[in-house]
């Protein structure tokens, strides 16, 4: 039996002159199975505010959904293990893999959107490192994973 693999890769979250997922928020809830009542939010790539607030950010704008982002749980990897889908916001891919690294992170999200089925939206940073590698990032360098 297959595993049905399930990725929505945005360039961004926010268009211009839009309010922060106003666009974006509609196409995650299409893309995401009914059942799915709670995410697991991985906000490493955020560099210019804290991950708390871009936690905040992220609930306030999928509503629908209980949003938890990954820093405020006690163990990183049990979360991925058993999260009901996967999603990694925008900022900066070199220091969300340098993260996702430091934390072990990277084959445990592999196998559980690969293997199990896990749905996994990213969007920016988060979709670059879905991709092989982040080599066509336009994105500073500024720690080197």
């Amino acid at each position: 039996m297959s595993v049905k693999r399930r990725l929505l890769l945005l360039s961004n979250s926010t268009m211009c002159g839009t309010d922060y997922m106003q666009w974006s928020s509609q196409v995650i809830a299409d893309f995401l199975p009914k059942d799915i009542t709670s995410l697991l939010f991985i906000p490493f790539a955020a560099v210019s505010f804290d991950w708390d607030q871009y936690e905040t950010k992220v609930s306030s704008a999928l509503k629908q959904y209980t949003v938890t982002a990954i820093h405020k749980t006690p163990d990183y990897l049990k979360s991925v293990e058993t999260c009901e889908a996967i999603v990694i916001g925008g900022g900066n891919s070199f220091h969300l893999l340098y993260k996702l690294q430091e934390f072990n992170l990277l084959d445990a999200i592999r196998k559980r959107v690969l293997v199990d089925g896990v749905p996994y939206v990213g969007w920016s940073a988060g979709s670059n490192v879905a991709a092989p590698d982040i080599g066509t990032t336009n994105d500073m360098p500024i720690i080197w994973p």
